[in-house]
């Protein structure tokens, strides 16, 4: 049975998207925008690149946020790790349940938020229920990225083939638990980083990042995009945030958004 390349080739894809995305700040830094520019630009039609759901280095947030870039990086990792251990696909009933297992956590994580976000958009004296944590959103894009790995990957090594004998769940078990830890080491060394570039813009700790986040509350009122190099304003939240400052009464927020 021939096995095919393409699920190689799209590994190797997300893999240099999520270093791309990584790399942005740093080309911000450097002030070579003509290569953060695109980057950023390219980035806002998958992203809401809200900068206080993102890792940043230099000052700069990265091209996607916390979630994406970890889910970009393990279904990287998975991809490689199902081409070159030539991982076949599961049964239908098999696959959709593995699937759903690991969609789960992503999706009660964003619902949750988007509705909290969505029931407090029109009162600025109240503050969202819930909102997630640069950890949080890392945790469950490696559950998400590794289940699509796992699910699109075994098909992309065969897809030539009219048919194929299927996989023993048994056979996923050790490249998952490899996928999830190979990315989840990525986060203390992305929040390290960030800690260590940045002088504004600071995690909640050296290691991992648990502070949630509310512009106008305890962060600076901005948009998406909003510590990148592009412009991309969007009135609506801003004016929300400009709200939930003055009745929250914190005028340094007010007072940077006039500067």
């Amino acid at each position: 049975m021939k096995k095919s390349r393409l699920s190689l080739i799209v590994a190797i894809i997300f893999l240099v998207l999520a270093l791309l995305a990584v790399l942005a700040p740093v080309f911000a830094y450097l002030g070579l925008e003509f290569l953060s520019d695109p980057i950023y630009g390219f980035f806002q039609w998958f992203c809401h690149q809200r900068p206080w759901r993102s890792y940043h280095m230099f000052d700069y947030q990265y091209a996607i946020d916390a979630r994406m870039i970890t889910m970009f990086f393990s279904i990287g990792i998975g991809g490689l790790l199902v081409y070159y251990k030539g991982l076949k696909q599961l049964k239908i009933k098999s696959m959709i349940l593995l699937l759903l297992l690991m969609l789960i956590p992503m999706a009660i994580d964003g619902v949750t938020q988007a509705i909290a976000e969505v029931t407090a958009v029109n009162s600025p004296d109240v503050l969202p229920f819930y909102e997630s944590t640069n950890f949080i959103r890392s945790i469950t894009g490696i559950f998400a990225g590794t289940g699509i790995a796992f699910i699109v990957f075994p098909f992309l090594n065969y897809h030539q083939e009219l048919k194929v004998t299927n996989s023993s769940i048994q056979n996923y078990i050790k490249p998952m638990i490899i996928t999830f830890f190979a990315t989840f080491i990525l986060i203390p060394l992305m929040v390290l980083l960030w800690s260590v570039t940045s002088d504004k813009y600071k995690p909640s700790s050296l290691l991992i990042d648990f502070e949630q986040r509310f512009p106008g509350y305890n962060y600076e009122i901005t948009t998406g995009a909003g510590h990148s190099t592009i412009i991309r304003v969007i009135n609506g939240p801003t004016k929300l945030y400009e709200q939930r400052a003055k009745y929250f009464e914190k005028d340094e927020y007010l007072k940077e958004q006039k500067n």
